[in-house]
C-alpha cells in the first residue's frame, strides 16, 4: 500500500466516524432525558391529598330557637314557617302543650323526611311461642240449702265443730214477726234441746253453742259437757206443735 492510499483510508474513516458522532448526537438531543427524583434525606415524603366532595348537610337543622316565657309551640312553628307536626317530631315532644322558657328546638327547614313504617297493615300479631293451657277451676263444694217453713225460720249453718266451748249452731229468722222460741225442739240425731222463753227478731239470729254458758239475748247454751256435731249427720228444728220447721245435713269434715 502506498502512502497516498493509506491517507485516503484514515480520511475516509475520519469523516465516517465524524457522520456517526453527529447522528448519534442529533438523536439524543430530540429525546426527552427522564431524571429518577431523588429524595432529601431527613425530609419524609407527603401524600397525595385527593379532594373528596363534601356531603350536603341535613337541612333540618339549620336553627337553634331557645323558648321564652309565653311562647307556644304553634307561635314558633307559625314564627318560623314550620309546620307543627314537624316540630314536635325533629325535637321529640309528644305533648304541644308541654313546652317550658329555656329549652332549646331545633328549627326543621324543608320538608322533614317521613317516618319508614315497620309493619304493614293490617298488622298480624306474633305466633305466640307456647300453647296456653286452660285452666279448669276447682269444682266448689256443694253447700247444702236451708230449708225454711211458713214459720220463717231455718238453721243457717254450724260454727266448730268439734271444738269445745266453741262449737255452735245459727238459727236465723226470715220471718216478717218476732218469734217467740218457747218449747222449739232441737234435735242433733238422738239428742234434743228444748229452747227457753226466747224472742228472735225478723232478721235476727241466734246463736246456741252446745257447751255451757250463761244465756243472753244473742247466744243461747245447751250445756253439754263435750261437742257432739262432729259425730251427728243432721240436725232438725220443730216448732211447739211439733211441726218440722228446718233441717240441716252437716257435711263430713
Amino acid at each position: 500500500m502506498t502512502r497516498r492510499q493509506a491517507i485516503f483510508i484514515i480520511c475516509v474513516n475520519a469523516v465516517i466516524s465524524l457522520l456517526i458522532s453527529l447522528m448519534v448526537v442529533f438523536t439524543l438531543g430530540r429525546r426527552p432525558v427522564h431524571v429518577p427524583a431523588t429524595s432529601t434525606p431527613g425530609v419524609s415524603e407527603r401524600p397525595t391529598i385527593i379532594a373528596t366532595p363534601v356531603p350536603q348537610l341535613s337541612a333540618t337543622r339549620t336553627a337553634i330557637y331557645v323558648v321564652q316565657e309565653g311562647d307556644t309551640l304553634s307561635h314558633i312553628a307559625e314564627k318560623f314557617g314550620v309546620s307543627i307536626e314537624d316540630l314536635m317530631r325533629i325535637n321529640a315532644i309528644s305533648n304541644p302543650d308541654l313546652i317550658y322558657p329555656g329549652q332549646e328546638l331545633i328549627i326543621p327547614s324543608g320538608e322533614l323526611p317521613q317516618p319508614t313504617p315497620t309493619f304493614t297493615l293490617p298488622f298480624q300479631p306474633p305466633t305466640p311461642a307456647f300453647t296456653p293451657v286452660t285452666t279448669q277451676p276447682p269444682t266448689p263444694t256443694p253447700v247444702p240449702s236451708p230449708m225454711v217453713s211458713k214459720e220463717g225460720v231455718y238453721i243457717e249453718t254450724v260454727l266448730n265443730v268439734g271444738k269445745q266451748g266453741k262449737e255452735a249452731i245459727i238459727i236465723r229468722s226470715a220471718a216478717e214477726k218476732v218469734k217467740n222460741l218457747a218449747g222449739w225442739r232441737l234435735y242433733a240425731d238422738n239428742q234434743s234441746y228444748v229452747f227457753p222463753d226466747f224472742l228472735l227478731w225478723p232478721q235476727g239470729a241466734v246463736t246456741l253453742y252446745t257447751g255451757q254458758g250463761k244465756n243472753n239475748p244473742a247466744e243461747l247454751y245447751w250445756g253439754l259437757d263435750k261437742p257432739i256435731l262432729h259425730q251427728v249427720k243432721k240436725i232438725t228444728l220443730y216448732n211447739r206443735d211439733g211441726q218440722l220447721v228446718s233441717s240441716y245435713q252437716i257435711s263430713a269434715p
